[in-house]
């Protein structure tokens, strides 16, 4: 019986790349997975588009706009009924704001699940600003109040909607990545050439910072560049150092402008096919997020050896119970001497190599395709049998 999985672009962002990996490491042999994409196709998202077709995933564009999604919703959830039933679909499993909406409408014939991955109403605010955050975090709380299953992708992210909708059958299936087949091996170590190989202009003989996610106010990248300009004025060794930021968004000028005012070496790469090289190349990974649903750079950074300084929030702190070292490099993100001071002392930490293998076996998207897998195998059974 065809699975839809319904996402609102097809694009190279966190959630799709969960989506993605869940396709990519379990191919459901017994159900076909089609992946319903409610707006139009963008060209930003067509290389990720072409992968998922060449391993086998049908995908349907409905070609919305993004204000019909926001102002007809209901016409559109009809809409989507109509192609669920062409397709002989029963169970649809939807990924984030918009396609929640939408699929919290369809009719009760339809098993529905959510995957929740982020903490709304501080994503909402932070990105949106107060007005319209709260706005769509009442549509949004009434939607998923509409959805049988809603998944966390932490117990951090669980937690949060547990204590916000009356009602809800929560379960957590945390994010995982895919792991190469040669992962359980050292990374070469060799971080100048590395960063030669990478093409990367920086001095090879002072440290190098990392910091990966979209250029906004909840990322908060603030923190970072004024606790490297804060290092700089205390020890010489940190004014030839550089941060490398991966990523996008609308804060990007003010960032080069702020780096720049504070005689931060700062490089910009914008969105990369994958971090993992980078983070091998780098002596720390830093991120001072406000809020995270998850954080799938951090299973990056363990994969690939880096020592990391992260902000003390819940998704962060359920990290660091699976990997303890990381308990001693949480800080407070608004903290810049504090954070000044774990970064110094995070270059050349080592982490116990069975805490990592355990924490990135954990986080895998092999272990997190069987749970799903699972679930979908347990919802399914009862129309199963009365066919």
């Amino acid at each position: 019986m065809p699975i839809a999985l319904v996402v609102s672009s097809i694009v190279e962002k966190g959630p799709l790349w969960v989506v993605s990996a869940l396709l990519h490491q379990h191919p459901l042999p017994e159900q076909q997975v089609i992946l319903i994409e409610l707006q139009a196709p963008r060209e930003e998202g067509e290389s990720l588009r072409q992968r998922l077709r060449a391993e086998g995933i049908r995908i349907e564009s409905m070609r919305e706009t993004l204000w019909r999604l926001e102002l007809a919703t209901h016409r559109v959830a009809r809409r989507l009924a109509l192609l669920l039933d062409q397709l002989g679909v029963s169970l649809v499993h939807s990924h984030t704001y918009h396609p929640d909406l939408v699929v919290s409408l369809l009719p009760k014939r339809f098993i529905r699940i959510s995957t929740l991955h982020n903490r709304a109403t501080e994503d909402f605010v932070y990105n949106k600003g107060v007005i319209m955050g709260w706005y769509m975090w009442f549509r949004y709380k009434h939607a998923l109040g509409r959805i049988q299953h809603l998944v966390g992708i932490s117990e951090a992210t669980t937690a949060y909607y547990a204590r916000r909708l009356p009602k809800g059958l929560f379960q957590t299936i945390p994010n995982g990545i895919p792991l190469p087949a040669d992962w359980e091996q050292d990374p070469l170590c060799d971080k100048s050439i590395l960063r030669k190989q990478l093409g990367l202009s920086v001095d090879p003989s002072a440290p190098m910072v990392v910091a990966v996610g979209v250029y906004s106010p909840l990322k908060n990248h603030e923190t970072l560049l004024e606790a490297l300009a804060h290092l700089a004025t205390k020890d010489p060794l940190w004014r030839r150092a550089s941060v490398l930021f991966l990523g996008s968004g609308s804060q990007l000028e003010r960032y080069k402008k702020m780096a720049s005012s504070l005689g931060v070496h700062a490089l910009f790469l914008g969105n990369v096919p994958s971090v993992v090289p980078y983070m091998q190349a780098a002596d720390v990974y830093v991120s001072a997020s406000l809020s995270e649903g998850f954080g799938l750079t951090v299973v990056e950074a363990a994969l690939s050896r880096c020592p990391m300084v992260l902000s003390r929030i819940p998704s962060f702190e359920e990290f660091a119970h699976r990997l303890p070292l990381l308990k001693e490099f949480l800080i407070n993100p608004r903290d810049i001497v504090q954070c000044a001071k774990k970064i110094s002392r995070a270059v050349g930490v080592e982490y116990l190599k069975s805490d990592v293998h355990s924490f990135i076996s954990y986080y895998s998207a092999q272990r997190m395709s069987r749970e799903y897998v699972s679930l979908y195998q347990k919802l399914l059974t009862p129309i199963n049998s009365k066919s």
